[in-house]
């Protein structure tokens, strides 16, 4: 059985998601593509107020009972600056439970290039929870689920927006699966593998038949969480 309760904030959604599996249920929150400082330009007080937005998100988290972590999908920042992305980082640690981060283009690309490590490095120091070595990777948050991080951004391209998943990543991703037969699979990347629009064919992951070909492999319960378009279907 599993249930599922969505809550849009404005300009990013906020899931809280139970599954149950072998008695046990999962509960978490996930954010994407908060784009701090925001769009000034915009008429919209959401996207002209994105921190306040973040803050007022994070004490929603705090008083729902039960979550059992927070997860970021990325875009925390809308041009790419390492000392507001810390600056974040400080706001987010307000959570009262692990929260943990993956990637998005507009955290490495957009403006200065930052090479994905040297950001991973920064939630590393912010965030005691995160203690992985790099930009993806994989644990158990309780007995019966996985969690996957993924890094599916172009660390320097002309196609600044495109997704993509190297090797290395598909070969861990079929790793801990094949490791992890039993357990329910929860992935969080920044770009989705199934575009939620037809229009932006810019936004996709390139080698997504190379991820699909992957996860067809095996047949354990796989969901995957993203963010990118903006858009809440």
């Amino acid at each position: 059985m599993k249930k599922i309760l969505g809550l849009i904030v404005f300009t990013f959604a906020i899931f809280l998601t139970g599954c149950s599996n072998f008695a046990s249920e999962l509960t978490f929150a996930h954010l994407s593509d908060i784009h701090i400082p925001g769009f000034p330009d915009e008429n919209t007080k959401a996207q002209s107020n994105q921190e306040r937005v973040l803050r007022d998100a994070i004490w929603e988290i705090n008083k729902t009972p039960g979550i059992d972590f927070t997860i970021f999908t990325g875009d925390m920042l809308n041009f790419t600056d390492k000392n507001l992305f810390t600056y974040i980082l400080r706001i987010c640690s307000d959570l009262k439970m692990p929260w943990y981060y993956t990637v998005g283009n507009h955290d490495i690309l957009i403006g200065e290039h930052i090479p994905s490590g040297e950001i991973i490095e920064i939630v590393k120091k912010e965030n005691p929870y995160y203690k992985f070595d790099g930009a993806y990777y994989a644990f158990q948050p309780k007995k019966g689920f996985t969690i996957i991080g993924l890094q599916g951004n172009r660390e320097a391209d002309d196609n600044w927006c495109t997704g993509y998943i190297p090797k290395d990543q598909l070969d861990f991703l079929d790793k801990v699966l094949t490791e992890r037969k039993k357990d329910t699979i929860l992935i969080f990347m920044h770009t989705p593998l199934m575009p939620p629009v037809d229009f932006m064919p810019e936004h996709d992951i390139t080698n997504k038949d190379e991820v699909f070909e992957v996860l067809s492999k095996h047949k354990q319960p796989i969901a995957i969480f993203a963010g990118h378009y903006h858009v809440t279907k």
